[in-house]
């Protein structure tokens, strides 16, 4: 496993940095993986054991499971920036704010041919992507314009799909993941009754961590889509307004029958942007500009998308309504009730004032700013253990909030 995350330089980090690994008796192959000005990181552990928000929505079928699916591939690196929350790796700060690369990287398990780094023997496939990185193609459309990225599937898989009936867009899918075999397997599930218990195909579908996840129909619910990029944060106030968030918006699509669709080689390049530091402030995102103009009645060029900030995503700009007024949009709808809708306004402009004012309690600039004021007069990045313990238990949320307003003062 080689993970190496850029790190942040200061005025006195000795440049050209690079690490000491001579305590590690077998420390070759580190020394061979290690970058100059990187922070090193040798295990899944370091990526995986990241805190995540994960929200999974109930469709009402396959169909409308794609078409939210779908949608929500633009949204997952806007949320990966509006909600990045770790700057700091094995006790250095990073130029990274958000925890979705390294997180990719801790699960690279590709060969080295499938990941181009030796030549493909007979039968083997080039794999671009990790099992937990971006998704590489929309299950709802299938038109070159929206799918301009070379998605590799295992096409002997692909036709047996087909010749059983599958939509060719879902054998696609489907035949992506089959490209790996599953990470994890339990060996009293080895012996299935596969006309009876999916736990094979849910093992290989399991294994795949991608932004999105399709999730198979079981005995007790139907199609399921999980949004996968969102990072936990310090308050349960804020972790449910992010929920609540994608919930109406979840509706909102469904309801108004958007199309936020743009390519999806534009949405990984929204990926490179969001992982950036202060990406909330200083990054722009292609987005798409109408979104309330269906399907069938639009002309596919490059001129619908734009580069957006985060605020004018969220809150609007010109002809582009905002993500957060549509919303409101689809509450005008019903008749609720007052305080349900006080309540649900809370969330909602914490969400809308997080986007237009980006140091407003980001979890980033929150702990980037205790690494470094304790420390201003040397510019030091390393961390010594108490600070982060400090930072862990939150021992200086109240304070922080304090001198740039509550939450709660801000939504009044």
């Amino acid at each position: 496993m080689v993970i190496n995350v850029p790190l942040y330089i200061d005025k006195n980090t000795m440049m050209p940095y690079g690490e000491d690994l001579s305590e590690y008796e077998d420390n070759e192959e580190m020394m061979k993986a290690l970058k100059p000005g990187h922070i090193y990181m040798d295990t899944k552990s370091f990526g995986v054991s990241c805190c995540v928000i994960q929200v999974t929505f109930q469709a009402a079928g396959l169909k409308e499971a794609a078409y939210l699916f779908d949608n929500f591939v633009p949204l997952t690196p806007i949320m990966t920036a509006l909600t990045a929350g770790s700057p700091i790796y094995r006790g250095l700060l990073s130029e990274f704010d958000s925890a979705w690369r390294p997180m990719s990287w801790s699960c690279d398990d590709r060969t080295r041919q499938e990941r181009g780094i030796e030549p493909l023997t007979e039968g083997k496939v080039l794999v671009d992507k990790t099992g937990f990185d971006s998704i590489g193609r929309y299950i709802s459309v299938d038109n070159q314009f929206y799918n301009d990225y070379d998605y590799r599937y295992d096409h002997r898989q692909y036709e047996l799909l087909k010749a059983e009936g599958i939509d060719e867009i879902i054998a696609k899918y489907v035949a992506h993941l089959l490209l790996k075999d599953p990470l994890n397997l339990r060996k009293e599930k080895i012996d299935q009754d596969i006309f009876k218990d999916s736990g094979h195909i849910q093992a290989i579908f399991n294994s795949n961590g991608h932004s999105l996840k399709l999730k198979l129909p079981d005995e007790k619910s139907g199609w399921k889509v999980e949004f996968r990029t969102m990072e936990d944060q310090l308050t349960d106030f804020e972790n449910a307004a992010l929920v609540v968030f994608l919930i109406l918006l979840n509706r909102a699509i469904i309801t108004l029958k958007l199309n936020l669709l743009i390519p999806i080689t534009k949405v990984d390049e929204n990926f490179t942007s969001a992982q950036k530091r202060d990406a909330i402030n200083k990054e722009k995102f292609h987005f798409r500009k109408d979104v309330q103009k269906e399907f069938a009645n639009c002309e596919l060029t490059n001129d619908i998308y734009t580069l957006m900030t985060l605020d004018e995503i969220m809150n609007g700009k010109d002809d582009f309504p905002g993500l957060i007024p549509l919303i409101h949009k689809y509450l005008d709808q019903f008749d609720y009730d007052a305080s349900k809708r006080l309540q649900i306004m809370q969330y909602l402009k914490y969400i809308s004032d997080k986007a237009a004012d980006g140091p407003l309690c980001m979890v980033h600039m929150f702990v980037h700013e205790c690494s470094i004021t304790p420390y201003e007069h040397t510019d030091e990045v390393f961390l010594i253990q108490r600070l982060v313990t400090e930072i862990r238990s939150c021992e200086y949320l109240s304070s922080y909030l304090t001198e740039r307003e509550s939450i709660k003062e801000k939504l009044v």
